[in-house]
């Protein structure tokens, strides 16, 4: 069961390289368990420096001093987590995210539609 093996982690570190959206960092942040994870992607997006414990990619020591950083300040890594918890309601609810989506459509399509190049004409000899 992830949901209880997040719930009773005492972090949940994904050091990605690339990163668009990670849904699993959602459910660690619905469950208030702390994030170490990279500044790329998505993972931008999702966190900032107050509800999270980002890191470069590619490098780590960083991953390993933020995770010890958890482990040895566990009221500072609650504090990131639930701010996590709170940002999860506030921007990634089905709601949030159902109006985000019609706004972005919305600014879309009062937006002139590009049209496609006309295809070259060939002729043959």
């Amino acid at each position: 069961d992830m949901v209880r093996l997040l719930r009773d982690a005492q972090l949940f570190a994904l050091p990605s390289r690339v990163a668009i959206f990670d849904v699993v960092h959602l459910e660690a942040m619905a469950v208030r368990t702390p994030v170490v994870t990279t500044t790329v992607g998505g993972n931008l997006e999702m966190f900032n420096p107050d509800a999270a414990f980002l890191v470069p990619p590619d490098d780590a020591g960083a991953v390993a001093t933020a995770m010890a950083q958890v482990l040895a300040d566990p009221d500072q890594a609650a504090e990131r987590a639930e701010a996590a918890y709170q940002r999860l309601r506030a921007d990634f609810t089905l709601d949030a995210m159902f109006y985000r989506y019609l706004s972005l459509y919305g600014e879309l399509l009062h937006r002139p539609i590009a049209q496609a190049p006309q295809a070259a004409a060939t002729t043959t000899a």
